[in-house]
């Protein structure tokens, strides 16, 4: 890696022994100019046994290696005909790829099957800018419009100039970063008419940009003279103009490392925590109100009496929660009544959630039950910390509510991200539609739920005696108004615990 003569790392990784140092380590060479592309086996490794929320039990080991590495700058493919393929653009080309993609093409059908599979694999299409659009219509017959993907039917066949008139606009079009001809080589004979032109346009163009070349059809034989004379240029050449737009898409969408100008975030808040293991749901929400993230107003009550005090001291309606560290998931056991709106109600829930609990867990006793003031209803979200025993901090946001595990519209993100890095983030949920604004809706406190992110990744990264925390769900509401944690599980690793003090 110290060897400023190496471009490219390329590795195929069994196991890391040291994952934070792999990541140092991949943080300077993307500072040296140096590309990592990295092929790790372990795809089918189950959730780790011991967690205990959701955040634990939707994120596997793989997939956080996945999100930490190309953090890091890594390029991480999935497969050994990929590695090969992204190391050759990376080892042929002058410059490395970056943004979207301008594709020629000799097929209106491959080209629809183009906008489908870059769309599918996150390679960008921009439009043709107008001075490229001007320039290539006064290049082209008037039955070619400009567009990318550009569709010069079989026109290069009888018009050899052709390459050479368009290419040059769009390798100056600065929308970009790299060039790729799909040409359909049908036999020997197709390929000696078209592949003399192409080569004579890129000699005498010398793009610094670069072009890539693969081959439609593959009916003829992927051994023709020019192949070579193009890979001189720093031209990649492939076979199937699939694989080459794959591994485009692999090296065009490498992320630099998302830390701050200061090598670090800010830290957390040093937090004052009760006590090891998994704590129970005031215990967790305490831990949110230390991080700044806003839980509904309650307390635990030990007796009816004491309920209907808290009741009417937070207001009508509340909801009651059956309350323990032992209960991780309280609907699932009737231990959750929402809605209720006097005295009376009041009462008769603490009977029903008593009775229910008791049926479902009678070894269980309950610490008591919880009493918050009812929130107001909202786009629900589940977001998750967890610290992984190889990897370190992850963070995990997504679709939310009892339905969290079914839907499974999750993303993973890296501790230290900004927080206009998390909103970008959340763009590539499913459920982002909703964020934006649906069917009449208003747009959602998209700035709120990136605050909330934000300061579970400082906590983790800052407080090493938290193992996961879960907040499931996080209610969203429109913007400007906030977010609020209506349900929350954070799970303790460290014994040695400060309890709070009288002053605090």
């Amino acid at each position: 890696m110290g060897d400023s003569r190496v471009r490219v790392l390329t590795l195929v990784v069994e196991q890391f022994r040291d994952p934070g140092r792999f990541l140092k380590l991949a943080r300077r060479a993307q500072q040296a100019g140096q590309v990592i592309v990295l092929l790790h086996p372990g795809r089918s490794r189950a959730a780790r046994d011991s967690a205990a929320t959701h955040t634990g039990a939707m994120v596997g080991d793989y997939d956080v290696m996945r999100t930490l590495v190309t953090r890091a700058g890594v390029i991480h493919v999935e497969h050994m005909e990929e590695l090969v393929d992204v190391t050759q653009i990376l080892v042929r080309c002058r410059e490395l790829p970056a943004g979207g993609a301008a594709i020629f093409t000799e097929s209106g059908a491959f080209k629809a099957l183009t906008l489908d599979l870059c769309e599918r694999v996150g390679l960008p299409l921009p439009a043709l800018s107008p001075a490229t659009d001007d320039a290539l219509r006064s290049a082209l017959p008037a039955f070619i419009p400009p567009s990318n993907p550009l569709d010069l039917t079989a026109q290069g066949l009888i018009d050899p100039d052709l390459y050479r008139r368009t290419l040059p606009p769009v390798l100056a079009d600065e929308k970009f970063g790299s060039v790729v001809l799909a040409i359909i080589l049908t036999d020997g004979r197709t390929t000696r008419l078209k592949l003399p032109p192409i080569v004579d346009a890129l000699s005498r163009l010398q793009p610094r940009k670069p072009v890539i070349f693969a081959a439609l059809d593959e009916g003829a034989p992927f051994d023709f003279p020019e192949l070579e004379q193009l890979r001189s240029l720093s031209v990649p050449c492939f076979p199937s103009a699939e694989r080459a737009l794959r591994a485009l898409a692999r090296i065009s969408g490498r992320r630099s490392p998302a830390y701050a100008a200061d090598g670090g975030p800010q830290a957390g808040p040093k937090l004052v925590i009760p006590r090891s293991g998994i704590l129970s749901e005031m215990e967790s929400k305490d831990i949110l109100s230390q991080l700044g993230i806003g839980v509904p107003d309650g307390a635990v009550a030990n007796s009816p009496e004491d309920a209907m005090r808290i009741a009417n001291r937070i207001g009508y309606p509340v909801a009651l929660k059956a309350h323990s560290a032992a209960l991780l998931h309280k609907s699932d056991t009737g231990g959750v009544v929402l809605g209720i709106d006097s005295d009376n109600e009041l009462l008769a829930a603490w009977q029903a959630i008593h009775r229910s609990v008791h049926a479902a867990r009678p070894e269980l006793v309950l610490d008591g039950i919880l009493v918050e003031r009812m929130s107001e209803k909202g786009f629900e979200l589940i977001l998750g910390a967890r610290r992984d025993p190889e990897w370190g901090p992850v963070l995990m946001a997504g679709f939310g509510g009892v339905l969290a595990e079914a839907v499974s519209d999750t993303r993973l993100l890296a501790p230290y991200l900004t927080l206009n890095e998390i909103e970008q983030e959340l763009k590539s949920l499913r459920c982002n539609a909703v964020f934006r604004g649906f069917r009449g809706g208003p747009p959602l406190d998209t700035p709120a739920v990136a605050r909330v992110i934000a300061a579970l990744g400082a906590c983790m990264l800052s407080e090493t005696r938290i193992r996961e925390i879960d907040i499931n769900p996080l209610v969203v509401y429109a913007r400007g108004k906030g977010a609020v944690a209506l349900d929350a599980l954070v799970s303790v690793d460290d014994p040695t615990i400060r309890k709070r003090g009288p002053a605090q």
